[in-house]
């Protein structure tokens, strides 16, 4: 069978393996229909390896799937065959290829009326946002949460689970096409969007400038939670700051961290998927004056335990059931097809202008 993955050197390539159709107790075959790719593969073939992939070479990519169930362990209760369900892969599965196993606490059934494509590009963002609202800030009515990097995929959902719950929003666009985007789709009395200035010749100034800006929505209190992942760098920045720092791109990444944490009240947490956070000793400071931490929203501790498992099934059965009756909105998926993804996927720079930063791939 066809796969797409990475060969001995690392290097995206189509090649041929097999996929036994012979399947432990709590085993399911799935023939698939798209495999979700994003830049968990880049991380890996710079030799980054998360926990979920140990690092070795050649390796099939790709780590959700959707398809229709062509076989089931006799102790599988959860689906039958025929069945259309979206999963999670473990290592050493295919993932890119027209067959995959998948174990039965990692799938679950999708919705008959919710799109496929679209069901399986929100896992991951769905997975991340729903973690960081109900595990990690623990939202109640009434809460105020700044999302810093509201046009990505979690800050999006991120931004309409938390109106939900009844949390007073407030989302930032760094341009004023983004900015244009999400007052048309998500403005709202519980949910305000501000176009925040790009970082002038006096960073002092700029800071001081969206400081007010951002307290000004809490009273000057500061925001009970904040959300950051990856706030975008833009060329202008990076042309200001460039001239005083050897790396301006974390030079602005560090800018807005010290700012996001000004900007906390009491008791918060600042929710955050960067692995590489880096706190000073005067933002310690800042968190343990105001009693607030730091938690780090990832998608793989789900996998590390079967209790995980099940609140992760809960997760997504929750997520598809809102996307399916339009209580949750998310943006339209990039596809490509199989036969074409390698020529996509070789070039990261390639990939992201085209994907920014995810997309669906079609057997």
């Amino acid at each position: 069978m066809r796969c797409l993955g990475l060969d001995a050197s690392g290097a995206v390539a189509y090649r041929e393996i097999t996929v036994s159709t012979k399947l432990d107790a709590f085993e399911v075959l799935v023939d698939v229909s798209y495999v979700y790719i994003d830049d968990r593969l880049y991380e890996r073939t710079k030799g980054d390896n998360s926990l979920w992939y140990p690092g070795q070479f050649p390796c099939v990519v790709g780590w959700e799937v959707v398809g229709k169930v062509a076989g089931v362990g006799n102790q599988v209760a959860r689906c039958k065959v025929g069945d259309v369900v979206v999963g999670l892969l473990d290592e050493g599965n295919a993932g890119c290829a027209a067959k995959a196993v998948l174990q039965e606490n990692c799938l679950v059934l999708k919705p008959p009326k919710l799109d496929s494509s679209l069901a399986l590009s929100s896992v991951k963002a769905g997975l991340l946002a729903f973690d960081t609202i109900h595990y990690k800030m623990h939202v109640e009515a009434g809460d105020t949460i700044l999302v810093a990097d509201a046009s990505s995929d979690v800050g999006t959902l991120l931004a309409q689970l938390a109106t939900s719950l009844g949390a007073f929003v407030v989302m930032l666009a760094h341009c004023k096409e983004s900015y244009e985007s999400l007052k048309k789709m998500y403005g709202s009395s519980t949910c305000t969007v501000l176009l925040v200035e790009s970082i002038g010749d006096k960073v002092e100034v700029w800071e001081h400038k969206v400081m007010k800006q951002l307290l000004d929505e809490t009273d000057g209190l500061g925001f009970d939670h904040v959300f950051h992942s990856s706030i975008p760098v833009t060329p202008q920045d990076v042309a200001r700051i460039g001239e005083s720092s050897d790396d301006p791109c974390y030079t602005i990444r560090r800018l807005w961290q010290q700012l996001l944490i000004k900007c906390m009240g009491a008791h918060g947490v600042l929710a955050t998927t960067d692995r590489y956070l880096e706190l000073d000793p005067q933002e310690s400071l800042q968190l343990s004056l105001r009693g607030s931490s730091v938690g780090f929203v990832s998608e793989y501790p789900w996998f590390l335990s079967s209790t995980r498992r099940s609140r992760l099934i809960h997760i997504l059965e929750e997520l598809f059931s809102q996307l399916e009756t339009g209580k949750l909105q998310f943006p339209s998926p990039v596809e490509v097809h199989f036969d074409t993804a390698q020529s996509v996927l070789a070039n990261e720079n390639s990939f992201l202008e085209k994907s920014k930063g995810g997309l669906n791939i079609r057997l």
